[in-house]
This record gives C-alpha cells, sequence and structure tokens, in this order.
C-alpha cells in the first residue's frame, strides 16, 4: 500500500492493478453510483487482457496522453501492433502479443500512431497555440499520481491528472469520437467528479489550493480533425462535488455494513409513459 502523496512516473498497471489497487478512482466511484452491486462485481474482475477489445479504448488514451505529454517515452511505452500473415502466421502472432505483455508496453494499432501524428502536425500548425502553449509549457507537472484518505469518510482515494500549470491549472487530454457532443459526453462518463477529485486531490496533497479544470479535445470522429480546449465552470465542478459526496457517503455506508445491493429497490414499482409520449398524448398525437 502506498504512503498518502504523490508519486512521479508511476506505471498505469501499478496505478489501476498494482500497488495502488486499494484507493477508489473517478471510475470506481462512477460504478458505486451506478450501484454497489456493479461497484463490487467490478472490483472483482481480473485486470483486462492489453488485447482484449474492451482494452483498446484504455491502450488508445494511454498513447494520446504519453505522446503529447511525454513524447521522449513513447517508443519506450507504446508499441505498434504488428500482423503476421502466410504460413506459420498463428503461432507468430500469439508469441508476438505475448512477447508484448511480458514487456509490460501498451500496444496500439497502426490507424491510431497515424491518428497521433495528424493530430501533432495539426497541433504545430499555427492553428491550436492555445492547445499547444498548454501542451509544451516547460513548467508543467505531467504525469503525478496523487493518493489521500478522504476526511470525511475515511476513504482512499486517487487521481491521476494529464497535466498541472504552473498557474495550478489542471489539465486532462481527451480524445472525443462519440456523435454527441464533447459537452454531453463529459457528463455522461462523469468527467465532471473526474474534475472535482482532481481540484481536491491536488490541493490537499500539494497544500495549495487547486480552483481551476480543463480539457484538451482532441476531436477525432471524422478527419478533417479538431482541437478544443475548455475550463470547467462553477456548475461543472459543483457537480462533480455533489456526486463525490453522494458516492463516497454511499460507499462508506456499504463497507460498514458489508451489504451491496442492485440499482432496483425491492419492491413495487410504477411505469409510465415516457415525457415524449406524454407530450404526445397531450396534442392528440396517439400514433
Amino acid at each position: 500500500m502506498l504512503l498518502q502523496g504523490f508519486y512521479k512516473n508511476l506505471k498505469m498497471q501499478t496505478y489501476h492493478h498494482g500497488q495502488g489497487a486499494f484507493a477508489e478512482s473517478k471510475s470506481s466511484l462512477a460504478n458505486i453510483l451506478d450501484s454497489p452491486r456493479k461497484f463490487k462485481f467490478e472490483k472483482s474482475q481480473p485486470e483486462l487482457d492489453v488485447f482484449h477489445e474492451k482494452a483498446k479504448k484504455f491502450n488508445d488514451g494511454t498513447a494520446l496522453g504519453i505522446y503529447f505529454n511525454e513524447p521522449d517515452k513513447f517508443d519506450k511505452e507504446i508499441t505498434v501492433i504488428k500482423k503476421f500473415t502466410g504460413t506459420g502466421s498463428v503461432a507468430l502472432n500469439k508469441e508476438y502479443e505475448q512477447d508484448i505483455r511480458k514487456s509490460g508496453m501498451t500496444p496500439i494499432k497502426p490507424d491510431v500512431l497515424e491518428m497521433l501524428q495528424d493530430f501533432d502536425k495539426l497541433l504545430h500548425s499555427g492553428e491550436h497555440e492555445t492547445a499547444r502553449k498548454v501542451l509544451e509549457h516547460p513548467d508543467r507537472f505531467v504525469e503525478y499520481s496523487g493518493f489521500w484518505q478522504d476526511p470525511e469518510t475515511g476513504i482512499w482515494l486517487k487521481t491521476r491528472p494529464d497535466l498541472i500549470a504552473s498557474n495550478v491549472v489542471i489539465w486532462d487530454i481527451k480524445k472525443h469520437t462519440s456523435i454527441k457532443s464533447f459537452r454531453s459526453q463529459a457528463m455522461d462518463l462523469n468527467y465532471d467528479l473526474q474534475a472535482y477529485m482532481a481540484i481536491v486531490g491536488c490541493s490537499i496533497l500539494a497544500g495549495v489550493e487547486h480552483t481551476d479544470f480543463g480539457f484538451i479535445v482532441f476531436h477525432a470522429k471524422d478527419k478533417p480533425y479538431d482541437i478544443e480546449v475548455v475550463k470547467a465552470d462553477y456548475d461543472f465542478i459543483e457537480s462533480g462535488r455533489r456526486k463525490f459526496v453522494k458516492a463516497t457517503t454511499l460507499l462508506k455506508e456499504c463497507l460498514d455494513n458489508d451489504r451491496w445491493p442492485g440499482k432496483y429497490p425491492d419492491e413495487v414499482g410504477t411505469i409510465s409513459p415516457t415525457s415524449w409520449r406524454l407530450r404526445q398524448l397531450e396534442t392528440g398525437i396517439y400514433d
């Protein structure tokens, strides 16, 4: 178990599944907001294989962060997947994948590397100087993992901001590929909770108040790609704070009672038409 504090250059595997597994991340708190049963289930699952389809999003995000935050580490920590064909290719592919697992490197597909290179050209095109200056500022702090104990509940928590600027603004790098707007995705994926946890964690661990959190968004759904820089407003952070209080309070209650209920109560509920159907009924449109 790690002690309370910041840790520089902590491996992702260590942060999520190794010595850092004792503390709760944004994802853990988001799971308990869904239901304590989901939280308990996810905690019991083994570490996802790096070649599993579900690991692709995580791998691509890791590559994005390293490429623009710590480019000197990219070739040491990221590998582009090769595919062997022809006689004996099945055995060769299995052996190759096993070698990557042993190395601890993060695999990505060739098209992901191409996307990163395209974004790098865009970042240095002169059209996105705001994002470039944040990402390349010489006094920035990158990839610090923070662990602390919540003073209200005693629950251990963790945060891993992509970048902390010298003016104490915390930044996170995101790839956006959804048909929804980034703002909608941010709420769906609990980025507000992530922002609040980063602000609280950094303030406690650094002994300096942090109040600002922003996103550097790489829009990658379709070409031509785009880059957006946004900062969280008061309501965004407040939304995260309320989720945080609800999640940590519920988690403490579940831990104290060792009860992990599902999403739905053990009672007879009521089902009604959806809001859009009610509007149809009100206007006399039935079909």
